[in-house]
């Protein structure tokens, strides 16, 4: 019968420590926190794996240290939803702008759009912004935004108004 196991001094380094300090309790190696600066790239999505080359530990054999993995995660934007590359927005436009068409602005991720909202719009008419979405991730182009129209009504009318949409009610 053979048995192999490490040498219980060494634990199979090849090296014994003559005196054990405090720091390391006797291990050779001490834990350390280093802030590592990473550039994240425009299009990543949740749960996306980013490895950094050289930032993670260090070998216990004094070798090189390995690779740092970052598990990202993106926080929800209020202002829009996600599908792949595509943004979705609501707008809310006046139920007269909606009928006669107008020009209304929308923040997109590039800053402020004008958007032509067309005459005789339709409640959940949508339009699109081709390329205002996410980059695409390591390719060229981007993703749309997605503008959907929400027609507002108004909770009540008063005297003149229903008189008003009466008079309008009859021409068509």
């Amino acid at each position: 019968l053979t048995l192999s196991m490490p040498c219980p001094r060494c634990e199979g380094r090849g090296k014994e420590i003559g005196e054990h300090c405090g720091s390391c309790r006797g291990e050779g190696t001490t834990r350390t926190v280093d802030k590592v600066e990473i550039t994240i790239p425009a299009g990543v999505d949740n749960g996306d794996t980013l490895r950094i080359s050289g930032k993670g530990e260090g070998s216990m054999s004094g070798g090189p240290p390995g690779d740092l993995y970052v598990e990202l995660r993106v926080l929800p934007d209020r202002r829009f939803q996600r599908e792949e590359w595509d943004l979705h927005a609501s707008l809310e436009v006046p139920f007269l702008d909606a009928l006669q068409g107008t020009k209304m602005t929308l923040e997109t991720l590039d800053g402020e759009e004008t958007l032509s909202v067309p005459e005789c719009t339709q409640p959940g008419d949508v339009i699109r912004l081709r390329g205002k979405g996410i980059q695409r991730l390591q390719q060229r182009g981007r993703g749309d935004l997605h503008v959907h129209l929400n027609v507002r009504f108004p909770k009540k009318l008063n005297r003149k108004q229903r008189k008003a949409l009466q008079d309008l009610t009859k021409l068509f």
